[in-house]
């Protein structure tokens, strides 16, 4: 087939997909199973899923010509971005000691305050630390892809003057959607950007909605295409579209031995129901073992991905929606809350979904991932019941709009009504952990009634976690309020981080480091909430002392959460 013809092939199908475009403006949108994402009234990162609360996130500027190379390429960041720290992000700090807390990082980070502030260090420009030591360009631009930024990976490396790999195959339009389980959204960013720009990644995931919707010529005539365009191909997905394609997928051809972990054959694989490459299961690097993540089938095992930052909470919910029979109880909530068409309905699920999680460690994954389901849905005397579970779960998914809805609603009936005047007074502490710009009014004795409406009970370990959570980003806690858990007291064993970390993350926020406050926040906590109060307490302190609060109380939260469930 000539490069004309091919062309023309081109045509052909772009006039194809706009015609059924049109056509499916006449007819109503399918109905969608899983929220699709809203971004938070406010955030500190700009990546969406990681959020804290009510701090607007830093714009990225794009630069349509080529930056100049830094002096220094280890100042070197993403095209007009700083971080939006505000002070300079290693002042005070020596290069060799940022260096190996750089080769120090976990490979994953499962919380999302602080993968969401660690990308900003990583990613933003900034005069260099002090003195000798190995490159940080090349550590950052390593531990990017440990964070599955691997676009902004190559930027970096770019910016550096660094030697980088090829760019992975992709697209920034469909793979969030592939990754997130959310199929149906997947193709229809396919076929907009079929006809907007069409790259042989595009055409790819084409081909595949095609053939998942059951118009076999068409995946064959994209197929055609790409194999004249696009000669090195894709041997992996090739084998699997034959798959999709084939009416009796058993006399299909095996599979290669190994191919492009790519969004799309992974999830490819997970609609054939294929087992990844054996190959895959060998490899140790991030792509490799967030590949295998997102094949994992049964919903216990998502669930142990998700806490370990290495499967998105949307693809959890996607685990849980898929047609199965399965007796799961969190996959049945999660359906039912989908599915209520009636508010009450569908908040007595949720509530009941993010109660069930909350001891599983689960309850900041899952209200991530379904808080938008209650996004619309507007308190009112007959859903008070729901005020406590909802501000939580809203908290939790950096949805302070949400939660503030509710607790202002509690509070404005309390007044005439004991029982919304509780669900105030044991939101109240949670919202004040939570607000970093000074929205909730001080309570006289908050504290002290919270305990009293049954926010704890001997021996007080909540209690005490919130407590010392709440001085450590600035709010006071009188005397009184911590006598007062010395009732039924007992003895607790610390978990503490190596005295090297414990002492750099003290020294790190008393003298204004930020960038390494950062590093060392994340190797303290190996990436996760922490339910141990001594350590979630010097991280919280060390980031707001440096000047981070939004981004410390939303780990605060986090911990606290995590310590219902320690």
């Amino acid at each position: 087939m000539t490069v004309f013809l091919a062309r023309a092939l081109i045509c052909v199908l772009l006039a194809g997909f706009v015609a059924m475009a049109a056509e499916a403006a006449e007819k109503r949108a399918p109905i969608r199973l899983i929220p699709s994402d809203k971004p938070p009234a406010a955030r500190t990162t700009p990546e969406p899923e990681q959020r804290a609360p009510q701090t607007a996130p830093p714009v990225v500027q794009t630069v349509l010509s080529a930056p100049a190379k830094p002096s220094d390429p280890d100042s070197a960041g993403l095209p007009g971005f700083e971080g939006g720290f505000g002070l300079p992000l290693w002042r005070g700090s020596s290069k060799a000691a940022v260096a190996r807390l750089l080769d120090a990082l976990p490979q994953t980070v499962a919380s999302p305050a602080l993968k969401g502030v660690l990308f900003r260090v990583l990613a933003a420009g900034a005069a260099p630390p002090e003195g000798e030591g190995p490159r940080l360009a090349p550590l950052r631009v390593r531990q990017l892809g440990n964070l599955g930024r691997d676009k902004e990976a190559a930027e970096l490396a770019e910016a550096a003057g660094l030697e980088a790999p090829p760019p992975a195959a992709g697209s920034e339009a469909i793979d969030p959607a592939l990754a997130s389980g959310d199929l149906e959204a997947a193709c229809a960013a396919a076929d907009a950007e079929m006809m907007r720009a069409p790259s042989a990644y595009v055409q790819r995931a084409a081909a595949f909605c095609a053939a998942k919707a059951g118009n076999v010529g068409r995946a064959r005539l994209i197929l055609d295409i790409l194999r004249e365009v696009d000669a090195s191909g894709d041997p992996l997905f090739e084998g699997l579209m034959l798959r999709a394609m084939a009416a009796d997928a058993d006399s299909a051809p095996p599979l290669p031995d190994d191919g492009s972990i790519t969004p799309l054959n992974v999830a490819m694989l997970g609609w054939l129901n294929e087992a990844p490459p054996e190959v895959w299961s060998l490899r140790s690097d991030p792509a490799a073992v967030r590949a295998r993540a997102g094949l994992v089938q049964t919903e216990a095992e998502a669930e142990e991905a998700v806490r370990n930052g290495r499967l998105p909470p949307k693809a959890l919910l996607a685990k849980y929606l898929r047609p199965s029979d399965t007796e799961h109880p969190r996959a049945l909530l999660a359906r039912a809350a989908v599915e209520a068409a009636e508010p009450n309905e569908k908040m007595q699920a949720l509530t009941l979904l993010w109660q069930d999680a909350a001891p599983a460690g689960l309850l900041t994954p899952l209200a991530a991932a379904t808080v938008d389901l209650a996004a619309d849905i507007l308190p009112s005397p007959e859903l008070a019941g729901h005020t406590g579970p909802v501000v939580l779960a809203a908290l939790a998914a950096g949805r302070f709009d949400i939660a503030e809805r509710w607790y202002a609603d509690a509070v404005e009936r309390g007044a005439a009504l004991e029982e919304d005047s509780r669900h105030a007074v044991l939101a109240w502490p949670l919202m004040k952990l939570a607000d970093a710009h000074d929205r909730v009014p001080e309570a006289e004795d908050g504290l002290r009634r919270w305990l009293e409406a049954g926010g704890d009970e001997p021996p007080y370990r909540r209690a005490a976690m919130l407590f010392a959570l709440l001085e450590a980003v600035g709010e006071p806690v009188e005397q009184d309020d911590w006598t007062a858990l010395l009732t039924g007291f007992e003895g607790v064993t610390a978990e503490l981080p190596a005295p090297v970390i414990w002492r750099g993350l003290n020294v790190a926020g008393q003298e204004g480091k930020i960038g390494e406050a950062v590093l060392y926040a994340v190797i303290a906590s190996a990436g996760r909430a922490r339910g141990d109060p001594a350590t979630a307490v010097a991280i919280v302190r060390a980031l707001a002392r440096v000047g981070l609060a939004a981004e410390a109380r939303a780990y605060a939260l986090e911990c606290l959460i995590e310590s219902a469930a320690s």
